[in-house]
């Protein structure tokens, strides 16, 4: 009998980790897992979309999530990415700069 080999993940489009980054910046900060509508709040985006993204997430081995409520294990530590206002340059100039760092 063979070893099973590790599972390999699926790579996270751009809006899952910013999901999912958002996500792990909440629970960093609060030291409990935020629910879908405050990740949807954080980065203007209806709650609905959040949960579809989280549900990708999971399925795609980044994170497991158990019947307890607000429990989510992360499997693999997410980039930590600018949530969606922070990302936003608001000059060209500033968008070169940001673009640099």
């Amino acid at each position: 009998m063979q070893p099973l080999k590790p599972k390999k993940l699926k790579p996270l489009t751009l809006t899952q980790s910013l999901v999912l980054s958002t996500f792990k910046k909440i629970v960093d900060a609060k030291g409990i897992a935020p629910t879908h509508k405050e990740v949807a709040k954080k980065l203007g985006m209806a709650r609905p979309t959040v949960s579809v993204h989280m549900a990708a997430i999971e399925r795609k081995g980044w994170i497991k999530k158990s019947r307890a409520w607000r429990s989510v294990e992360f499997l693999r530590w997410p980039p930590i990415m600018p949530t969606e206002t922070e990302a936003k340059p608001a000059k060209e100039e500033e968008l070169e700069e940001w673009l640099i760092s």
